[in-house]
């Protein structure tokens, strides 16, 4: 079986950070930052990524996650939203939900 490619965001932040230490035995892990995938600027080339369209397919991960942490926020939650992406599709959506 091979090993998993992890993409993961925002890895200088508190929870990027511990993803990243985390997932370790789940994949290989590529921990990114905007230094290093700079999705504002259109005209950056494209990042490393298990899709063939890398910069794609975080795009729609992000704005998936950005729904999730929306709806954390209707209900009052601090606005956190997560996804996995596995051999390019997401698997898993979640968002804050206070217990």
């Amino acid at each position: 079986m091979r090993r998993a490619t992890i993409l993961l965001t925002g890895a200088q932040g508190q929870l990027g950070f511990e993803l990243a230490r985390l997932l370790l035995p789940y994949g290989d892990v590529i921990a990114t930052d905007r230094a290093t995938l700079d999705l504002s600027d259109p005209d950056a080339p494209p990042g490393t990524g298990p899709a063939d369209d890398p910069v794609g397919l975080v795009l729609r991960a992000m704005s998936v996650a950005l729904d999730e942490a929306r709806a954390a926020e209707v209900h009052g939650d601090v606005p956190i939203g997560a996804v996995i992406v596995r051999d390019g599709e997401i698997i898993a959506r979640r968002h804050n939900e206070r217990e």
